[in-house]
């Protein structure tokens, strides 16, 4: 099960998207990456995130955050987990597992609050209407406020993306697997988008 809702791109805390993602049986991962920051919350079970060929188990209560281009991917069953994406934001701190990654253990008082705020934002997010984007601004300003309180981290500003995420996504899967037979259909499939989309 995944469930994802892209944001209009003019609200002001810069929030691209938030997803819910249930790995089941017979989900095939695939290494991807994202132009933008990336912050995971573990909601269900435990699983590992593969990065820089390396992985590194996940388990409920986790918060991770994945910095801008870094590949990665989530896998074992069963694992739920909330992912939600920022533009312009880098995360820099002092507990880092690499320059692009880090995990942040939430005692169960954290954790719950750090879900209510994911539930809310995901809640918001199916509407899309003013009013909700105001509301999900709030959402992402409290949780940026709770993780500095919580953790050593500092966010860095960064220039605007102006690459078309797709585009980027699709040159990382020709570049690694440049030996292979690779067509739009397989494209279009692993970017999750129409093959007539431009």
């Amino acid at each position: 099960m995944h469930q994802r809702f892209e944001l209009p791109s003019n609200n002001k805390a810069n929030i691209l998207y938030i997803s819910k993602t249930k790995i089941e049986k017979g989900f095939l991962p695939s290494i991807h990456s994202h132009p933008n920051l990336e912050i995971i919350l573990i909601v269900d079970n435990y699983g590992f995130i593969e990065i820089n060929n390396e992985s590194i188990k996940v388990e409920k209560g986790d918060l991770i955050t994945v910095n801008k281009n870094q590949q990665h991917f989530e896998s074992n069953n069963s694992l739920e987990f909330y992912a939600l994406g920022l533009n312009k934001l880098e995360i820099e701190n002092e507990i880092k597992i690499d320059e692009n990654m880090n995990i942040i253990k939430l005692n169960t008082e954290k954790y719950e609050i750090i879900k209510n705020l994911y539930d809310g934002i995901f809640f918001e997010a199916k509407k899309v209407r003013n009013l909700a984007i105001d509301n999900i601004e709030s959402y992402v300003k409290i949780l940026l406020n709770m993780l500095l309180r919580f953790k050593d981290i500092r966010f860095h500003e960064i220039e605007n993306n102006t690459n078309n995420p797709s585009v980027e996504l699709c040159k990382k899967i020709i570049d690694a697997n440049f030996c292979s037979d690779i067509d739009l259909e397989l494209l279009s499939k692993r970017l999750n988008i129409s093959k007539y989309q431009s």
